[in-house]
């Protein structure tokens, strides 16, 4: 039965369904404060990483920002709970209602508390409100997914999800409340991505980089999306897959725990997840490396792409400038290339980076 809500909203797309070109939308939810359970710390600074590279022209292209929704977390009133997330689902559905035959991709993202549901694909997502003594207070990932899918508004749909996977209880996640109606002349096709933290009953990680906390698992895509999986100047999903893996397991060691991040997918085929701007990624950047008063030995500047020297240093002093492609680098010993002295993402686009060694 069509609402009051839906009849408005098709109307006023079907007015003006032929002036928009194809767009591009984003719900990104963070949740730090569980007040009856442990907080978490990089939830709200993934969000904002996220937002960054949406609106990014080099990144995810969304220059209209009023196409991001985003939604954190707050103890006082406990939020966001079951009906905040609806509420941001209908806020995304009214804008890209207006003219769905133009919206090509729709990235959800999501990071803070998770655990395991009955299915391997499912992703319990933990509300606010979620506890122990409240473990009904999680939404479904694939309930949700599936109803973004069927819908047909969009082209591509990308579920992002930066949290734990362990399962406790054999339950199911909340549904959701609303329904997104197809356009009138019927529903695309259309893919999807799903990518996850860590494996179905394993737990994901955070820790301090920098001065943020952030998640293995949004550092890890995010590296991949500014150039680290690309290869020849575009990011095909197969790189990118294989390039999340393999960070979000080398970020997990450093600290001592172990997560390996998982990707399913329906109809994108390995095809090209997105084409990085030729001239951004063709540019290399200057590297000023800064080893002080020096350090004694050989070392090697590794390019992680390639896995290709780059450059050989003996006893280096001072400052040493290099200029670099945007992907992961690392110095290395000489005699050992596993034992890493330093490692460094450089980031397409930037201008010049300071490493201290």
């Amino acid at each position: 039965m069509m609402t009051l809500l839906h009849k408005k909203v098709l109307s006023t797309y079907w007015k003006v369904k032929d002036k928009h070109m194809a767009v591009d939308f984003a719900l990104l939810i963070g949740i730090n404060h569980y007040p009856e359970y442990h907080p978490l710390s990089g939830a709200h600074p993934d969000v904002e990483a996220m937002f960054d590279w949406l609106k990014d022209p080099n990144g995810g292209g969304i220059e209209d920002t009023s196409r991001i929704v985003t939604v954190l977390s707050n103890d006082s009133p406990v939020e966001p709970l079951h009906d905040e997330v609806d509420k941001a689902f209908e806020e995304v559905y009214k804008k890209a209602i207006i003219n769905p035959e133009s919206c090509r991709r729709f990235y959800f993202y999501f990071s803070g508390h998770g655990i395991g549901l009955q299915s391997d694909d499912d992703n319990g997502l933990c509300m606010a409100n979620w506890s122990e003594f409240r473990p009904a207070s999680v939404i479904s990932s694939e309930e949700y997914r599936s109803e973004v899918v069927k819908s047909g508004l969009f082209e591509e749909v990308i579920f992002l999800l930066d949290c734990c996977r362990s399962r406790s209880l054999n339950r199911r996640g909340l549904f959701p409340l609303f329904s997104w109606l197809p356009k009138e002349e019927g529903p695309v096709s259309t893919r999807y991505i799903v990518g996850y933290a860590t494996l179905h009953n394993d737990e994901s990680f955070e820790s301090q980089q920098h001065d943020k906390y952030r998640g293995h698992f949004t550092t890890a895509l995010l590296n991949g999306l500014k150039g680290g999986a690309a290869r020849n100047g575009q990011i095909t999903l197969h790189e990118l897959q294989d390039y999340v893996r393999s960070e979000t397991i080398r970020l997990s060691e450093q600290t001592g725990m172990h997560q390996q991040a998982r990707f399913r997918n329906s109809g994108f085929d390995q095809a090209t997840f997105r084409v990085l701007f030729n001239s951004v990624m063709e540019k290399k950047i200057r590297c000023n490396f800064d080893f002080g008063s020096g350090i004694e030995g050989k070392y090697l500047l590794i390019n992680g792409a390639t896995n290709s020297s780059i450059d050989e240093w003996e006893n280096p002093t001072g400052v040493i400038s290099v200029h670099l492609d945007p992907v992961f680098h690392a110095i290395v010993y000489s005699a050992d290339r596993s034992a890493i002295i330093k490692s460094v993402f450089v980031e397409a686009g930037k201008e010049v980076i300071n490493v201290t060694v």
